[in-house]
């Protein structure tokens, strides 16, 4: 629902959320607009309006929220601006919205290809969760390279493509401190 309007996103998450409640699952909202790296530059207007994100948060019970603070779907190195220079990472703006609706998880989507530093201040600016398919995608596409380049078979090249996901996963985990903590 975040590509809609305000009150259309908020129609549509709170019936999703009602629903979904009622059987115990939990909603992860999203509010400001995630270009993806094949979509225009990113635009200002994107970043998520604190204000606009509690509102959303009171009116439709979400349990955590994806926020617009500069990251795009996809690997951010892959879409500079028109100008060649790369979205800004709008911690006040996330700390705003951390301050605005402190009990609710924030969520980062468009993750990879973003520094440790970077990881590091989200989460310590209220992010909780990370999203980083492309950077597994990554990992495993190196594996299965590697393989071909050494003619590995299918089964030992799964093997390694599964090992250097989870590899990389890990390597994340113990950046974002959430380690042993399932």
């Amino acid at each position: 629902g975040s590509a809609m309007p305000f009150e259309e996103n908020v129609a549509l998450t709170k019936q999703v959320v009602e629903y979904a409640h009622a059987y115990g699952v939990t909603v992860e909202g999203e509010i400001g607009v995630l270009e993806n790296k094949h979509q225009s530059p990113f635009a200002p207007g994107s970043y998520t309006d604190p204000e606009q994100a509690a509102e959303f948060v009171h009116k439709t019970g979400v349990d955590s929220l994806a926020v617009s603070i500069g990251t795009s779907h996809g690997m951010i190195k892959y879409r500079p601006n028109l100008d060649g220079s790369y979205p800004e990472l709008r911690y006040d703006i996330l700390d705003r919205i951390s301050k605005l609706i402190p009990d609710v998880p924030l969520v980062l989507h468009g993750g990879s290809g973003l520094s440790e530093e970077d990881f590091k201040k989200t989460i310590e600016y209220g992010i909780a969760k990370v999203n980083i398919f492309t950077d597994l995608c990554l990992a495993g596409e190196r594996a299965v390279r590697r393989a071909l380049d050494e003619k590995i078979g299918y089964l030992e090249m799964r093997n390694m493509k599964v090992a250097e996901i989870k590899a990389e996963a890990m390597k994340k985990m113990v950046l974002f401190g959430c380690n042993g903590k399932a």
